[in-house]
């Protein structure tokens, strides 16, 4: 029997800093978005 393995890694944090929930709240509000670093790239991954 070989046994059955799932890694998740919570890499922000809700309300953290660089948290995606700050960006979506100025996303919404039409606001500039901020990052931390203009060379900076983010990831978004789906649990599908």
């Amino acid at each position: 029997m070989i046994p059955k393995q799932f890694l998740s890694r919570y890499g922000n944090v809700m309300a953290s800093r660089g948290s995606v929930i700050i960006i979506y709240d100025q996303i919404k509000s039409a606001k500039p978005i901020t990052i931390t670093d203009p060379e900076m790239t983010r990831f978004y991954d789906d649990a599908r």
